[in-house]
C-alpha cells in the first residue's frame, strides 16, 4: 500500500509540475494570389519566433492553423472557445490576411475580412474578447490585416545585428512574455491606412520589421536589459515600419493597446533583478585595471564598491599570476573583497590583466558573478 502510495504521490507531482502551454494560432489568407505568399512567410516568421519563445520560457508550444476553409470568424471562435487553458498559460493570437475598418467604429483597431465577415463580422477587440474569457496570465491578439488593392513600398535593407558577449535571449523573452499580465491588442496599422507588403511579396512589411526588431532585442547587452518591454518593442517596430513606409512614399503607423489585469494572487509573479550594475568580460577587465591604477585610497573604495556588484557576495576570483622575468607562475583563490585588496597593494607595479571569458559563472539570472578566473602578467 505504500508503493502504491509513492507512485501516485510521484504521478500527481510529476503532472503539476509540467510545463506550462503557449498557445498560438495562425488565421492566414493563403489562397488568394500573390499575398498568399505574404501570408505564408509572415506565417513562417512568427512560428520561428514563438519557437524561440517556447525555449527561453519552457513552455510547450501548441499551435493551430486556421486557412482556407476554416479561414472564418466562426472558425476562429470555434477554436478559442474550445483551447484547454490553464492561468498560467500563454495565449497568442495572429491574423496575416485583408482587414477592412467601419467608418463609424470608434475603435483604432480593424475587422478581419475573412470568407464569413458580411454575415459574421469580427473585430480585433471582439478577438481581444474571447481571448480574455480564457484567463491565462497573458493574451496577445496582432491583426496585420493589409490592403492587397494598394503597391507595396520598397524592401527594406537588414542592418547588421549588433554583437554581444553573454546570452541574455532567455531574460529577454521572460521579461516580454512573464513579466506582464493582461491582454495586448496590436495592429500593423491606425485608420484608413493601409497595410503594405514587401516589393517581392517576401512578407508584410509590418511582421518583417517585427521579426527583425526581436532578433535585435534577444542581442541585448545588460546595458538595455531593464528597458525591456512590449512597449519597448513595439515603439521600435512602429518606427522601423514608419521609416520605411514614409521613404515609399506612403504611411503606415503601428497601434496597440495593453490592458492589465489588476493585483491579485491568481497569476504568479516574476521579480526580474536591475542589471545596471551586471558586468561583460571587458568592462570588468577595464573596472580592475582602472582601480590598479588608481593612487588614491578612497577613489580606490568607490572603484572596489562599484565593481563589487557585479558580483555574488561569496563570489570566488581564480588568479593566475605569471611573471615574465623569471616564468614563474602561481596560481591562488580569493575572495572578491580580498582579491580587490590584493591589486590595491600593488598599485605601483605594472601588470597586465586578462579575464577567461570561458571562466566565468553567473547566478541563474545572469546578474551577478560567482566565479572567474583571471591572468595576471606580471612585467616588473
Amino acid at each position: 500500500m505504500r508503493s502504491v502510495l509513492v507512485i501516485l504521490c510521484v504521478a500527481f507531482f510529476g503532472l503539476t509540475a509540467q510545463a506550462q502551454t503557449l498557445h498560438l494560432m495562425l488565421v492566414s489568407e493563403v489562397e488568394k494570389q500573390p499575398l498568399g505568399m505574404v501570408s505564408l512567410k509572415d506565417e513562417e516568421r512568427i512560428v520561428q519566433f514563438f519557437k524561440t519563445v517556447e525555449w527561453g520560457l519552457g513552455y510547450k508550444l501548441e499551435i493551430s492553423y486556421l486557412n482556407r476553409r476554416d479561414f472564418t470568424a466562426a472558425a476562429i471562435k470555434q477554436t478559442i472557445a474550445a483551447l484547454r487553458t490553464t492561468p498560467e498559460d500563454i495565449l497568442v493570437f495572429y491574423y496575416s490576411g485583408p482587414g477592412y475598418y467601419i467608418p463609424k467604429n470608434q475603435s483604432y483597431f480593424p475587422f478581419l475580412k475573412v470568407k464569413d465577415y458580411r454575415k459574421n463580422p469580427l473585430s480585433l477587440d471582439d478577438v481581444g474578447t474571447l481571448l480574455l474569457a480564457k484567463g491565462t496570465r497573458l493574451s496577445i491578439a496582432l491583426v496585420d490585416g493589409r490592403d492587397s488593392r494598394l503597391p507595396p513600398p520598397l524592401s527594406p535593407i537588414t542592418p547588421p545585428p549588433p554583437s554581444v558577449q553573454v546570452d541574455l535571449r532567455k531574460v529577454v523573452l521572460q521579461k516580454l512574455m512573464l513579466e506582464p499580465t493582461g491582454l495586448l491588442k496590436i495592429a500593423s496599422a491606425r485608420p484608413p491606412q493601409a497595410v503594405y507588403a514587401q516589393r517581392d511579396y517576401s512578407g508584410s512589411l509590418f511582421t518583417y520589421k517585427f521579426n527583425q526588431e526581436v532578433n535585435f532585442l534577444l542581442k541585448t547587452n545588460y546595458v538595455g536589459i531593464d528597458a525591456i518591454s512590449w512597449a519597448y518593442l513595439l515603439t521600435q517596430v512602429r518606427n522601423s515600419v514608419s521609416s520605411m513606409a514614409q521613404n515609399a512614399g506612403v504611411r503606415q503607423d503601428a497601434v496597440w493597446q495593453f490592458m492589465a489585469y489588476k493585483p491579485n494572487t491568481r497569476f504568479k509573479t516574476y521579480d526580474f533583478p536591475s542589471y545596471r550594475h551586471a558586468l561583460q568580460p571587458w568592462e570588468l577587465e577595464k573596472k580592475l585595471l582602472e582601480l590598479k591604477a588608481d593612487a588614491e585610497r578612497e577613489s580606490q573604495q568607490n572603484k572596489a564598491a562599484e565593481l563589487s556588484q557585479g558580483f555574488q557576495e561569496n563570489a570566488t576570483v581564480r588568479v593566475v599570476r605569471r611573471f615574465s622575468a623569471t616564468r614563474r607562475e602561481e596560481s591562488t583563490e580569493y575572495g572578491l573583497a580580498q582579491y580587490l585588496e590584493t591589486l590595491r597593494q600593488h598599485s605601483g607595479r605594472r601588470v597586465v590583466i586578462k579575464v577567461d571569458v570561458a571562466s566565468l559563472k553567473r547566478t541563474p539570472d545572469l546578474s551577478k558573478i560567482t566565479f572567474v578566473k583571471i591572468t595576471e602578467t606580471w612585467t616588473e
